[in-house]
């Protein structure tokens, strides 16, 4: 999750598993907390995995983060190298988007991350709800139209909970999961000037949104 701030707050933007800290960071923050105004002003959940009925079991209740001496605690083993695959399968999905994208998109995340980054209290994402979001601020939606993993049926359900006349759902056409990344030749399909349409509508989008 990252944020954008103004005068009027800060826009927080939340992508992936980080839409739904982004969302639970917007369900808890007091709803006057700066001079008597939120210190939230917009809230921007991309690519998110919401479900409708969320059921996460904590990591830290299953035996591979349990330590390799049989202490009875649970305790995190060493925490794994990144690899190229393995970035990869986090974020594309077989059908969904180009080989060499793909490809591509892994070594940047090996290059950003060295270690993978772990989710230990995954089962906190069950409070994830719409109708907790604090009443009037403004949200946007917006994902892949071709992501496989958004719940379109739940994200019309959260959307239709949050209780803001300033709403947006916006699903960007030829993209699936990594919309940000869509601007260079090697989305398929996309051919000319058209192969930067989905980057560049994301980024105008919630850039418009946010400001």
């Amino acid at each position: 999750a990252g944020g954008l701030a103004n005068d009027r707050g800060v826009g927080l933007v939340g992508w992936s598993q980080g839409a739904l800290v982004a969302q639970m960071v917007a369900q808890r923050l007091p709803q006057t907390a700066r001079g008597g105004r939120s210190l939230l002003d917009r809230l921007v959940l991309y690519g998110s995995i919401y479900e409708t009925s969320m059921s996460h079991q904590s990591p830290l209740e299953t035996p591979c983060y349990r330590a390799e001496d049989g202490d009875k605690n649970p305790k995190l083993a060493q925490q794994p190298k990144q690899t190229v695959d393995e970035s990869m399968g986090d974020f594309t999905a077989p059908g969904s988007i180009s080989e060499p994208l793909a490809r591509c998109f892994g070594e940047a995340v090996c290059a950003a991350d060295v270690r993978k980054p772990r989710w230990l209290r995954v089962e906190q994402f069950g409070d994830c709800k719409g109708t907790r979001l604090p009443q009037g601020l403004p949200v946007m939606l917006i994902h892949g139209a071709r992501d496989p993993y958004v719940n379109k049926a739940s994200m019309l359900e959260l959307f239709g909970a949050i209780d803001s006349e300033d709403k947006q759902y916006v699903s960007v056409a030829g993209a699936d999961h990594p919309v940000h990344l869509l601007y260079g030749a090697a989305d398929e399909g996309i051919t000319g000037d058209a192969k930067k349409v989905p980057g560049v509508a994301f980024e105008e989008a919630v850039l418009s949104f946010l400001q």
